[in-house]
């Protein structure tokens, strides 16, 4: 028998939003697992396909699709919808599209608000021209009409009520932790050796890890200033640096030269769960002194499989690391800098000692609430209780 039936909103495949991606897949893929009936409407690549790319021109020509086409297309299916279906927006980048679903129930989940955030002039790292600063206007202006939220953090959820003050309560928004979306598992050495074989050219040499994009806030300077830091006071160590993410920009390949770091500091993209599993299970230390995150996926990611992290001593890091992480202060500007280094250095040392690497079971233990299948459960009770109001 089919049960009640959902509206998924899904990403456009252009803005090769993966994780996003992921995320769609993985709420219609356990509501159907549940027996639901779910449809899945996302907008098409129509101008798009003129030119397929995140960026330039195709960037555009995307906003043609998502902002233009989409809203219409979505107007004519939803004279079709009854009032007793759920609209999910598993993103709150979609709450430009929020005033087409007033009146009929619908939540939205909320990642991290960085952009929006942005787009208010809270970071002067980043500077948005006028059309993103419009687009983040809308996105907020339609949250501000949205019902019902499920807030990744604590810290999002703060985030989220502070800049929708006055138009969103408390009593509108639940957190749910996100879960992992690979089940990642601490190896033995002689397996991550062997699997990162295909990757590294000498697979077997100690190193240091940091995972995340080249975006401003997930501090690639504080990493590599860090490393080079502790390569200064231990130059005999053999342990190098290896980053997992996108390509460095001309400005960190530079920063990594004027340090005389260039023979020490691997960059890897492209590489699979699998392999990523691998660098976790093997690095000595995670690096990751993030500015600003709405989650801190990989800080997860290394707790489970035993990696000891070092990570800001700011939500939502610290409350994802729940006392599982070294904690070093936000990074400081350039000319304060010092005192900072010094510290990511000790605890650098600290992390690398018997006692600490030997807490790696506590660490596996404290990450199993974020295991697969632990968030989907509180989102499809939050989802039941969104219908079961609606109906009263």
């Amino acid at each position: 028998m089919v049960k009640t039936k959902y509206v998924v909103i899904g990403h456009y495949a252009n803005d090769q939003l993966h994780s996003m991606e992921l995320f769609d897949s993985l709420i219609v893929k356990q509501l159907r697992k549940e027996g639901h009936e779910v449809l899945f409407w996302k907008p098409s690549i129509i101008f798009g396909s003129i030119r397929k790319s995140a960026h330039g021109l195709g960037k555009w020509l995307g906003y043609i699709d998502k902002l233009l086409i989409f809203p219409i297309i979505l107007r004519f299916k939803l004279t079709f919808i009854q009032k007793d279906v759920l609209i999910i927006l598993p993103d709150h980048s979609h709450g430009i599209y929020i005033p087409l679903f007033l009146g009929l129930p619908h939540v939205i989940h909320v990642h991290d608000l960085i952009a929006i955030r942005s787009g208010l002039g809270e970071f002067p790292q980043i500077k948005l021209g006028r059309f993103g600063k419009l687009y983040q206007s809308r996105i907020l202006k339609g949250l501000k009409r949205g019902e019902r939220f499920i807030c990744i953090s604590n810290a999002t959820e703060t985030d989220l009520l502070r800049i929708a003050e006055g138009f969103i309560s408390p009593e509108q928004t639940d957190v749910v932790l996100n879960e992992l979306n690979y089940d990642y598992q601490r190896m033995t050495e002689s397996e991550s050796v062997e699997r990162l074989k295909k990757i590294l050219p000498e697979p077997a040499t100690p190193f240091f890890l940091h995972v995340g994009n080249g975006a401003w806030y997930k501090n690639r300077e504080g990493v590599i200033r860090i490393f080079a830091r502790w390569k200064k006071r231990y130059p005999k160590k053999p342990e190098n640096l290896i980053i997992v993410g996108e390509p460095p920009s001309d400005k960190i390949l530079r920063l990594v030269d004027e340090l005389e770091q260039k023979e020490r500091v691997a960059f890897l993209n492209q590489i699979s769960q699998a392999e990523l599993e691998a660098l976790y299970s093997r690095a000595k230390v995670f690096l990751f002194p993030s500015f600003h995150e709405g989650f801190g996926w990989p800080i997860v990611e290394a707790l489970a499989c035993g990696c000891p992290v070092i990570t800001t001593d700011k939500a939502p890091m610290s409350e994802i690391a729940g006392g599982h992480a070294m904690l070093l202060p936000m990074m400081p500007k350039i000319q304060e800098i010092e005192e900072w280094l010094d510290q990511g250095v000790n605890l650098i040392d600290e992390s690398l000692k018997k006692a600490y690497q030997d807490k790696a079971s506590e660490r596996i233990e404290h990450t199993q609430k974020f295991r697969p299948n632990t968030a989907f459960p509180k989102y499809l009770k939050i989802y039941s209780n969104i219908l079961n109001s609606a109906h009263e």
